[in-house]
């Protein structure tokens, strides 16, 4: 989660950088509008959930560690081909596609493993473990600002993916099925040949599709996917409206996943407490409220709202945005 997800999350830093690369005629992203440029980071966490009953498939019949190494490669690559690109739609498919398949592959396994060994505590157990894509967003931004200040920004890629390549397969080999489940899932593979099984879609249950329940859940993913990511790519180019410097305005990353990381702990604990879809819901009230309440006064700087006040309001919205934003991620797996 250190590894993939927080660089993924990260992609505010990027953002930010490419934005100002886009005023210079001789760069890829020259005259690039931002929402082009987002689109980059859209689509690695587009794929990073797409890929999912895919990449799930192939856990299932080659097991986690394989496919969770594999996924380290494939993200890697991503960054490195990234550092060689010339165009933005070269970005869009290695930056964006390869780095979500990979992401995907890393992610997607691991957030299925981790509950199959754990029942009474499952909450708190996933909140720990995807606590370290937090922790990694506290730390990436910094790194990445200071390499691209330092060497630039393709050697940023290049040193993130390589990092990647070496500690994801590192730890991938660690996450086995829990003994009972894999028995489970020896079962639901049964006939499905490892030579072709890959390449197989998985079929859709339409009883549990058409259920009331699922779709409703389905529904509530898709909303909150699509609101969730708009805050993670804009909080740097945004500060940096405000007057930020551009390593004061990666800070405001850092800052909530700082806030992320604890509450990520707090809330998986509160969900075996008081029961996961209870603190969903209230978690994703709680998120969009903040966005009204501070982020959206904090936009008229200038016009109706002095400047100190929007400071005070962009900097509560990315500690509470961060506290409660992110619950859905692994509150979603777990009802």
């Amino acid at each position: 989660m250190f590894m993939t997800c927080a660089i993924i999350f990260s992609y505010g830093v990027y953002q930010a950088i490419y934005e100002e690369m886009a005023e210079d005629s001789d760069s890829p992203f020259a005259g690039t509008s931002s929402s082009i440029l987002s689109l980059i980071g859209t689509l690695s966490i587009a794929i990073m959930s797409m890929g999912g009953p895919f990449v799930m498939t192939w856990a299932k019949l080659y097991g986690p560690q394989p496919v969770i190494m594999s996924g380290g490669l494939v993200f890697g690559l991503g960054c490195i081909l990234a550092s060689l690109s010339q165009y933005v739609w070269e970005f869009a498919l290695t930056q964006g596609l390869l780095v979500g398949l990979g992401t995907c592959m890393a992610y997607v396994p691991t957030m299925s493993v981790v509950p199959t060994w754990f029942d009474k505590r499952r909450g708190l157990a996933m909140g720990i473990v995807i606590s370290g894509s937090a922790c990694g967003g506290m730390i990436w931004p910094p790194v990445l600002r200071a390499i691209t200040s330092h060497i630039g920004f393709r050697n940023a890629l290049r040193i993130s993916g390589c990092l990647v390549i070496f500690f994801v397969p590192l730890s991938g080999c660690t996450l086995g099925w829990e003994p009972k489940f894999k028995n489970k899932v020896s079962g639901q593979i049964a006939g499905l040949s490892k030579m072709t099984g890959w390449i197989k879609v998985p079929l859709i249950d339409w009883e549990v599709a058409k259920t009331k329940k699922f779709v409703a859940q389905a529904l509530g993913c898709f909303l909150q996917s699509a609101g969730y990511s708009t805050p993670l790519f804009f909080y740097a180019a945004f500060a940096q409206s405000l007057g930020y410097s551009s390593s004061m305005a990666d800070n405001f990353i850092t800052i909530s996943n700082a806030a992320n990381f604890v509450s990520r702990i707090v809330i998986g604990y509160a969900a075996d407490k008081f029961g996961r879809l209870n603190v969903l819901f209230l978690t994703t009230i709680i998120s969009s409220v903040v966005v009204f309440a501070f982020w959206l006064p904090s936009t008229f700087v200038d016009n109706t709202v002095p400047h100190t006040a929007a400071d005070v309001l962009f900097i509560i919205f990315a500690i509470s945005y961060g506290s409660f934003g992110a619950a859905y991620i692994s509150l979603f797996l777990l009802a």
